[in-house]
């Protein structure tokens, strides 16, 4: 208090006299102390001094995400003079704070900067565009860059841009045409040592390799998905990049999750959403938060779960994140699936399906349509299930992603199974499981043997039917049911074969299994409804129960 007193009573010229004098000091004795530097001579009228000092201060402080703090030093400088450089980095910080409204209008301000370079500008409307979900409008404005660069012979500009093209590309789930781009984008920065870059095109290389990684996992190559990723990790980490280091560590989740390996999965996006909660990543933080409400949700706790979802959706909407909105109403329309809730799961995923529909999200399209199809079969509505998922399996098809074709193949043989179509049931429960076996993925294949267990004793042919069952058994036993897709229907499937062909104490024990694996979960929801709706609501869970506390295995096939 006593020095505001003695500060008031000094003449505005003496002011700026003494914050000139404290900067220089300040200079001599301590250089480093740019923070201060910034403060003092933007007070002192010494216009030179004050736009270096906050021109480097406002750097620095983006460099380390204290985000609030950059955008008030960009906004103090460009409040004196308009750059073009302070509004990037302005631009910058709003991207990574997700504040669009704010974000459209800097960047219509560095439209009319007549120093502005065409690829900067270009590039930050196309981040702009993809972080909305106009991917048209994303394509445009990287085409604009990338015909500046070429124009220019610039070869790490033409990487960059390349790398934003498979950005997009892939965000639209084209995997092939993703990977082409990113490759041509690997190309091009090879011609340049990675001593030359700037930071931002190192931060864009990082990207190119962490996508590649994406695009080659989605593709069933994981052992290349994952040199891709460590590299990318190892770089970020090398140059500090946390912003890429949380997306490589999310993008491992992925391919863990994808191997139903939830336990790495879940520690990896854990990781993830503790950097950028520290860097102030807002839609990174939203996507992390559906991530690990997915795996958990997968793990079984589904009271958890919703509120992660919960969580992610309203970060992703205030955001303007649509391609991130979309995942959350499908897992959320899951989560309902899986509670019983399948009036609610329903809406959920129809409104993810419009959303995916606006932004051209193929891949988020295809995802949800096979839930669609599950709610249709839940409810009895075989025909249009089966419609629904043979639309799915055509545009997974298109997408040339292996596990989504095995997805709608493996949903396919369910209904056809119900529908008492057993050789159909068959041929595509049989070629899903050819694709979980040429990709790796055992946990996934018990599903599929489960129902060719029971189409086999359909058609009589009991060595095939129990070879079946005990295969899927035997997987479901090992991972003690953590890592299958529904591993209480696969042991119930077993149960009813072992009970048909006389294997008594088989039956009784893959039920109490069965029956075990539904509790457990019903055990972890603390809401009453949820838990009522998951035992009674779900039809294989309330099969389940019924047969275990009739004591006897239950006879008819779900």
């Amino acid at each position: 208090m006593t020095q505001e007193v003695a500060y008031d009573t000094l003449l505005e010229s003496q002011r700026r006299d003494l914050h000139r004098l404290v900067g220089e000091t300040l200079e001599r004795l301590h250089p480093e102390a740019i923070e201060q530097m910034a403060h003092h001579y933007s007070r002192s009228g010494v216009r030179d001094k004050t736009l270096f000092y906050l021109d480097k201060v406002a750097q620095k402080t983006q460099r380390e995400y204290a985000n609030e703090t950059a955008l008030a030093y960009y906004s103090q400088a460009l409040a004196l003079e308009e750059r073009w450089e302070w509004r990037r980095g302005q631009i910058e910080v709003l991207h990574t704070m997700g504040r669009r409204q704010e974000q459209e209008a800097a960047l219509r301000a560095l439209e009319v900067s007549p120093d502005a370079p065409v690829f900067v500008v270009a590039s930050l409307w196309e981040q702009y565009y993809e972080a909305i979900g106009d991917y048209a409008q994303a394509h445009a404005a990287v085409e604009r860059a990338l015909a500046d660069c070429r124009a220019r012979a610039d070869a790490i500009g033409e990487a960059c841009s390349l790398s934003h093209l498979g950005s997009i590309i892939h965000r639209q789930g084209d995997y092939d045409q993703a990977r082409t781009r990113y490759l041509q984008a690997l190309e091009q920065f090879q011609k340049e040592p990675a001593a030359h870059y700037s930071d931002q095109a190192f931060w864009i290389f990082i990207e190119t390799l962490n996508g590649l990684g994406d695009v080659s996992f989605r593709q069933g190559m994981f052992d290349q998905a994952q040199g891709y990723f460590e590299q990318a990790l190892d770089l970020s980490c090398t140059r500090n990049h946390r912003k890429g280091e949380a997306d490589v560590l999310n993008n491992l989740g992925g391919m863990f999750s994808y191997q139903r390996r939830f336990s790495e999965a879940l520690t990896y996006y854990q990781r993830a959403l503790e950097l950028q909660r520290t860097i102030g990543d807002r839609a990174g933080e939203g996507a992390s938060l559906g991530n690990v409400a997915q795996v958990i949700q997968m793990m079984g706790d589904y009271g958890r779960a919703g509120e992660y979802l919960s969580a992610s959706l309203a970060i992703q909407q205030a955001t303007g994140n649509r391609w991130n909105e979309v995942n959350d109403w499908n897992d959320l329309g899951l989560l309902h699936l899986e509670l019983g809730n399948l009036t609610r799961a329903w809406e959920c995923l129809q409104q993810g399906l419009h959303i995916g529909q606006d932004i051209g999200d193929e891949a988020g399209q295809a995802y949800i349509l096979a839930n669609l199809g599950l709610v249709a079969y839940e409810q009895g509505r075989l025909p249009e299930a089966e419609a629904i998922l043979t639309d799915g399996l055509k545009r997974s098809q298109t997408l040339d992603d292996s596990y989504l074709v095995s997805i709608f193949l493996s949903y396919l043989g369910m209904v056809s199974l119900r529908a008492n179509q057993v050789d159909q049931a068959m041929e595509q429960a049989g070629k899903a499981l050819e694709i979980r076996r040429e990709l790796d993925l055992p946990m996934s294949t018990t599903h599929n043997l489960a129902t060719l267990a029971v189409a086999s004793l359909l058609h009589e042919d009991i060595a095939t039917a129990l070879d079946y069952a005990r295969q899927s058994q035997a997987i479901l036993d090992a991972c003690q049911g953590e890592g299958p897709e529904t591993p209480q229907r696969d042991y119930f499937l077993c149960s009813q074969v072992f009970d048909r062909v006389g294997e008594t104490e088989a039956a009784r024990n893959t039920l109490q299994l069965a029956y075990d694996l539904v509790m457990a979960r019903a055990e972890k929801m603390t809401d009453p409804a949820l838990r009522q709706s998951f035992l009674e609501g779900v039809p294989v869970n309330r099969q389940i129960v019924q047969a275990v506390r009739q004591n006897l295995p239950a006879n008819t096939p779900s």
